[in-house]
């Protein structure tokens, strides 16, 4: 993901100054001008990766020198797979020349036997991105070959069956247990309860009084139609819950199909049921139901009276589904589970490869018709959907597809980085044509991408790109754990979780999701892929807003970013133009992009999930002035304020690290953070209000100040700066800087001290064992110790005045056990502190 997974993180390529194309020596060069004009047709065609790697390739084969000749022989093995670390120079300019002939071939579009499968690595070349991507899926490989003596996922399920959970789920519903204790003597009644029930959401309660309703009267087709709907709501409910829950889930939805099927058998005319029954199977996301949908449909169209169009549509999804079924049924005769996703594959990489000679051609005499493009577009649309009922095999039957997949060494990252090269290529113009794979690149269905059909616990609507994440805190950390760590290493960004998520993905607990609607979400490489080139075109502009946009709805959503986090973050990176920034300086479309509500809050944090390789996004973050962050909506100056400044230097990213000057492998990033912060302090104090009109704190005032209280940081130099003298301050980045570099000074103890002290109430309650001692307390229990001996987990408080608790400090009692802020409160609080005074002097005047 986008992400603090090593894998992942991009890291800075070697490179050339640039040449000048208008150079005699470049222009009389045959090689160079190839190039060039090659670069310029893959510029036209938004073919990104294709661009970069022949923009590098000028200077790389301008020069002779070891350098250049090293980077030619890297980006000849990035353009063509074929190691070239033996190549002269004169045997890298051959190759080249023919690695040309072959993509003029693709241009023109000769038809060779060849053509389709080695396309997407002619126009789609690997960038660092794909590197890091393809030596993540080799690192998963290993760490699957390493799970031998792992659990089986189905025997983890059968276990959890064992307990009973669902008893649990239903006694958590409201109302739940006293509704169904409830004495009911006629069907009547249980149906107008059920009703009720369903119409609060109540949906275990409703379940209860349909059964029951069905007892009275088992006659009644409304009651079976009621149940096997509220019983679909369940499966599917069930569905998006964690591991353990996927055969008690699959159970409910075909109890759904049998209570419809039940429903149906007593009145055929009663069009719900088979509605009902067509939806339970269609919640079981697999495509292999398909003509047992079409099959329960049929008798509907003879006796139902007037079928409504939704019973038509139920009819035309199947049908497509059927189709797309045995089309994949038919591409080979091997029927593992990953044969059938590498030939779906191969159908994608097809259709696309037409839509390329259609638009890409050079010797095509008249462009493509808006009709040729729109069938091209739907023809690629239909293969992914193809696509898609191939993966889906992956969940519906994850065992024989595990016990595969490992002895043909595959994993799901296999198949995404299948897909991402050939969407490198897809021609754009297909978007302006072709409405259904526009909708599926811009994500108008969320839930038909990234499987979002998981329920916000039990509610009947799809879970929304603005709705919290139901399964956002079902992980709970221990935090005693870590903030003994904490204490221990003087750092945050090592948590229990990340040492459990660890653990279990050596050990096997964490395998793949049970939930078949968990396979769109790989399809994420292929649309994010081209939501990418397409913020990077400047062709599209009435498409480029909209895909703005729901890039920012990406980054706000948690399931987005867990299903698809390392795609959503290489196209955040398009979107603010950090490529452009990297090669000509150019913040344009940077300023631009943050224009956009939200936008600020992807910046930062693809600054801190990616680790900023290079600190270009730092940089970017950098050039924005106090004033503009004073214009900037609230929410997003916060979001970076706090989530990334205050908990950066809190220690809470671990790619984000600090100068250290005992280890030169840091990459030091204390100015850029520093500056930023201080930026947004300054844009507060000097253009914000920091007043309401009735003379309150403002809104500014108590988020900005309440950021500062949150962080250990920020509470240390809210402290610190109390003592500092106004004539010695520059700005209010200067006061950052001062502040920054005593933080880095102060020992484990003080950073701990002011860690808890920037905790909530609740937090501080639940560690009440790991308290602060104030050096009273802290003495006391010495005294009382037979033999003294420190503990390196006990933490001094935060020095504050002993009679009115101010922690601006001036004046240190002589047995230095307490601190006042001034003279009078010295005196008032003599007859408290008289009798541990005397007992420390004497200890000291000992020594």
């Amino acid at each position: 993901m986008s992400s603090n997974n090593p894998f992942l993180q991009e890291q800075e390529k070697e490179t050339l100054e640039p040449i000048d194309e208008d150079d005699p020596s470049v222009k009389n060069n045959q090689l160079l001008q190839r190039i060039i004009r090659h670069r310029d047709i893959a510029k036209q065609y938004d073919l990104n990766e294709l661009f970069e790697l022949l923009d590098e390739l000028l200077p790389a084969l301008a020069g002779s020198s070891r350098k250049h000749i090293k980077i030619a022989q890297n980006l000849y093995k990035v353009a063509t797979t074929i190691s070239a670390e033996n190549m002269t120079k004169l045997q890298l300019d051959i190759s080249f020349k023919k690695y040309l002939d072959e993509m003029n071939k693709k241009f023109e579009f000769d038809n060779d036997s060849e053509y389709h499968s080695n396309l997407t690595l002619l126009l789609g070349p690997d960038g660092l991105f794909d590197m890091m991507h393809k030596s993540y899926a080799a690192q998963e490989v290993m760490i699957r070959g390493m799970q031998r003596n792992a659990k089986d996922i189905i025997d983890i399920e059968r276990d959890f069956e064992r307990t009973n959970p669902l008893e649990k789920l239903r006694n958590k519903e409201q109302g739940y247990i006293t509704m169904t204790r409830k004495n009911i003597e006629n069907a009547e009644t249980a149906d107008e309860l059920a009703k009720k029930a369903f119409a609060r959401k109540r949906f275990w309660t409703a379940e209860y009084f349909w059964n029951k309703a069905l007892e009275f009267d088992p006659s009644n087709v409304k009651y079976y139609s009621n149940l096997s709907c509220v019983l679909k709501i369940l499966g599917r409910y069930l569905r998006s819950l964690t591991v353990g829950y996927g055969k008690i889930a699959q159970d409910y939805l075909e109890k759904a199909v049998s209570t419809a099927e039940q429903g149906i058998k007593l009145d055929p005319t009663w069009e719900r049921s088979f509605q009902r029954g067509a939806e339970a199977y269609f919640a079981m996301h697999s495509h292999e139901y398909s003509m047992k949908i079409l099959n329960l449909l049929k008798p509907a169209f003879d006796h139902v009276e007037e079928p409504s169009q939704k019973l038509y549509a139920l009819r035309d999804k199947a049908k497509l589904h059927a189709s797309q079924w045995f089309k994949l049924f038919r591409t080979d005769g091997n029927h593992s589970i990953p044969k059938y996703i590498l030939n779906a594959v191969f159908v994608v990489k097809l259709e696309v490869s037409k839509a390329c000679e259609m638009c890409y051609n050079s010797k095509r005499s008249n462009p493509p018709t808006a009709q040729e493009l729109e069938q091209a577009g739907d023809d690629i649309y239909d293969s992914l959907m193809l696509m898609l009922a191939a993966l889906q095999r992956m969940y519906t039957k994850r065992a024989q597809y595990h016990k595969e997949a490992k002895a043909q060494k595959f994993v799901p990252i296999h198949y995404q980085i299948h897909l991402r090269q050939i969407a490198k290529t897809v021609p754009l113009e297909v978007l302006l044509h072709s409405q259904k794979l526009l909708d599926l690149i811009l994500m108008e269905k969320p839930n038909m991408f990234w499987g979002l059909e998981c329920l916000d616990r039990l509610n009947v609507e799809y879970l929304d790109f603005k709705a919290i994440d139901p399964t956002e805190n079902d992980k709970n950390e221990d935090n005693s754990f870590n903030e003994l760590l904490a204490r221990a290493t003087g750092s945050c960004d090592m948590g229990m979780e990340s040492i459990q998520n660890v653990m279990e993905m050596t050990s096997g607990k964490d395998a793949d999701s049970k939930d078949p609607d968990m396979a769109m979400h790989h399809l994420c490489a292929f649309t994010m892929t081209i939501l990418d080139r397409l913020v990077s075109s400047t062709k599209y502009p009435e498409l480029i807003g909209n895909a703005n946009e729901k890039i920012l709805l990406f980054n706000s959503n948690n399931v987005a970013m867990v299903k698809g986090g390392e795609f959503i973050g290489k196209v955040t990176k398009g979107a603010m133009g950090l490529d452009a920034f990297k090669r000509d300086g150019d913040a344009t479309q940077f300023f631009r992009f943050i224009d956009n509500k939200g936008a600020l809050k992807a910046v930062a944090t693809e600054c801190y999930q990616s680790s900023d390789p290079g600190n270009w996004i730092q940089k970017l973050m950098c050039m924005i002035s106090p004033f503009q962050w004073a214009t900037f909506d609230l929410g997003d100056c916060v979001y970076v304020f706090y989530q990334y400044g205050l908990n950066t230097i809190d220690g809470k990213h671990l790619g984000l690290r600090l100068h250290d000057e005992k280890d030169d492998s840091t990459d030091p990033i204390d100015t850029y953070v520093a500056t930023i912060i201080g930026n947004i302090i300054q844009g507060y104090f000097d253009y914000m209000p920091r007043e309401d009109e009735s003379g309150e704190p403002s809104e500014e005032s108590m988020l900005i100040m309440g950021c500062l209280q949150k962080s250990a940081f920020g509470n240390f130099l809210f402290s610190d700066s109390l003592s500092w003298d106004a004539k010695e301050i520059i700005s209010y980045k200067d006061i950052v800087i001062k502040g920054l570099a005593k933080w880095k000074k102060a020992s484990k103890n003080k950073k701990s001290a002011h860690r808890w002290s920037a905790m909530d109430e609740e937090e501080q309650d639940s560690l009440k064992h790991l308290k602060p001692l104030s050096k009273v307390e802290l003495f006391e229990k010495r005294l009382n110790e037979e033999q003294p001996k420190k503990d390196i987990h006990t933490v001094t408080a935060i020095p504050e005045c002993a009679s009115c608790g101010d922690r601006a400090v001036q004046h240190k009692c002589p047995c230095k056990l307490v601190y006042y802020c001034c003279k009078e409160c010295q005196s008032k609080d003599w007859e408290t502190h008289k009798a541990i005074h005397k007992k420390a002097m004497k200890k000291i005047n000992a020594k």
